[in-house]
């Protein structure tokens, strides 16, 4: 039988978040599942999945249609509220074949026109070189800044570079009152890499199993939390 590690997550003024401190830089963590990075003015975003529902409704699944437009809202508000120089997008912007959603991001990224937008590429972005240049994105492979390495999929051994990363969609199993259990999207702080949570509205959760020295953050309620293991 296989156990999962199980939190107790007790909300109070002290494990209620704003700013953290990994590799000598200060990273906000964000309850809207993105980070951003003060110092370099970037707003950091992993795992949107755009066009996903679009995708099912056309499998002929019963899907809500207007999921890729929430999450576009939501990128919108938070590039309204930091005003970033850069948006950078850890992977898997887009799910599938372009449609409708497509469209709705490349508005996006015409109406911020001063920001920088960055795409890692991830397993799931696989549109034609042509159709991120209509976008305006500049796509990349890995992206590096001030000692910081951002790419799709976690590595293995990080040494000497802070890694950030997305593509696990990383979740926290808590307990309440009553014998309650459920799960809920997780920042993963490992000692030399953070794996963020899936932006987007339509993803699934991978249930972490920390290890030592791993932190995991929380995000519900409208708030970002350090949780702790039950002892």
């Amino acid at each position: 039988m296989l156990f999962r590690p199980i939190f107790i997550a007790t909300l109070t003024p002290e494990n209620q978040l704003t700013e953290v401190l990994f590799a000598h830089e200060t990273w906000q963590l964000l309850p809207e599942k993105a980070v951003y990075w003060p110092r370099q003015k970037m707003l950091i975003i992993s795992d949107v999945h755009l066009g996903k529902a679009k995708h099912f409704q056309s499998q002929g699944i019963s899907i809500p249609g207007n999921l890729g437009r929430q999450d576009i809202a939501r990128i919108a508000a938070l590039l309204q509220q930091y005003q970033p120089e850069v948006c950078l997008f850890l992977g898997d912007l887009f799910h599938a074949k372009e449609n409708s959603d497509w469209e709705y991001l490349i508005a996006l990224i015409q109406e911020f026109s001063a920001v920088r937008f960055i795409l890692v590429k991830g397993n799931h972005d696989f549109l034609a070189d042509k159709s991120y240049e209509r976008a305006g994105l500049h796509v990349c492979d890995r992206f590096e800044v001030a000692k910081v390495v951002f790419l799709h999929e976690p590595q293995e051994n990080q040494r000497d570079l802070f890694t950030i990363v997305g593509h696990v969609h990383p979740g926290v199993l808590l307990k309440g009152l009553a014998r309650a259990r459920f799960r809920l999207p997780c920042f993963y702080v490992e000692p030399q890499q953070m794996i963020l949570p899936a932006f987007g509205n339509f993803t699934g959760l991978y249930t972490m199993q920390p290890r030592g020295h791993d932190r995991v953050f929380g995000v519900g309620g409208g708030v970002v939390f350090e949780v702790t293991p039950t002892k």
